[in-house]
């Protein structure tokens, strides 16, 4: 079986999870402008995620989570389920991801928010219902995600679980802390929900020029070899490993290939094609 239908096939398991638990959670009794907003909120952010990379590890930032914290606590019931699922839906479609990809997410978030609702609802929803939820939430999405890896790169799920785990209950925690509390100030204080409003903007903000600023300084001076990644991170490593035996990470493009006249030559080349590669912002 081929990596690509095992995801499928997860994907699928994960699906039945989510029917089986929003025939459990019911519809609940939300607002009728609530599932629209939800779907609204989870699609911008979804659209609009930053990705860092720590180590060897890329890791993509949203608010989703926190997004369904605060509309656990407000109403439970399977209509969060329905929100998320057209929210990521959309926001997949606009980014353009492959079918499989869509597939696979749409079907993670709707196991994990229908978890999360079934949860909830159980607690009797409020925020205690609704922070207990959102743990098993990242717990069957953490488990989903490094399933999904671990069928297509090969690597231990064991050992995926554990390295990756740290981070992604961190940023669970973090998000749904903030959702958590936008809801209380919505319920009991509603102008202070403008007072979130500004730190939120300016981290992501702060997230999305530090990812713009690498990509440039990697355009800048990386590409046209002014350059070396040991220049600015003499603190990681300050001398190039022995890399003998080890085959190259990179290919010259199929432009490129064939005989040339000299070594110079191929080099030069190879700057020439790299510094006209358009750096995506």
């Amino acid at each position: 079986m081929t990596p690509a239908r095992r995801v499928a096939y997860l994907g699928a398991v994960a699906l039945a999870a989510a029917v089986l638990a929003c025939a459990y959670a019911g519809w609940g009794s939300p607002h009728a402008w609530a599932p629209f907003a939800l779907a609204a909120g989870v699609a911008v952010s979804e659209i609009a995620v930053v990705h860092l990379a720590f180590g060897r590890q890329r890791w993509s930032f949203s608010c989703t989570d926190g997004a369904i914290g605060a509309a656990l606590v407000f109403a439970t019931g399977s209509w969060t389920v329905v929100a998320v699922v057209v929210g990521v839906l959309v926001a997949q479609t606009v980014r353009r991801q492959p079918r499989l990809k869509v597939w696979f997410n749409v079907a993670q978030f709707a196991a994990s928010t229908g978890v999360a609702a079934a949860f909830s609802h159980w607690l009797g929803g409020g925020l205690y219902g609704a922070s207990a939820g959102m743990g098993w939430f990242w717990l069957l999405n953490h488990g989903l995600v490094a399933g999904a890896v671990a069928f297509t790169s090969g690597r231990r799920l064991r050992g995926l679980l554990w390295a990756s785990a740290p981070m992604s209950a961190l940023h669970t925690a973090g998000n749904t802390s903030v959702g958590l509390l936008a809801a209380w100030l919505a319920l009991n204080a509603p102008l202070g929900l403008l007072g979130l409003l500004v730190p939120m903007a300016l981290l992501w903000w702060s997230y999305d020029q530090q990812t713009r600023r690498a990509a440039e300084i990697h355009a800048r001076y990386l590409i046209n070899g002014e350059r070396t990644c040991i220049d600015c991170h003499k603190g990681i490593a300050h001398e190039l490993p022995d890399m003998t035996g080890i085959e190259p990470g990179w290919q010259a493009p199929p432009e490129m290939r064939g005989e040339r006249s000299s070594w110079h030559d191929d080099r030069e080349a190879m700057r020439t094609y790299l510094a006209n590669v358009r750096v995506n912002k």
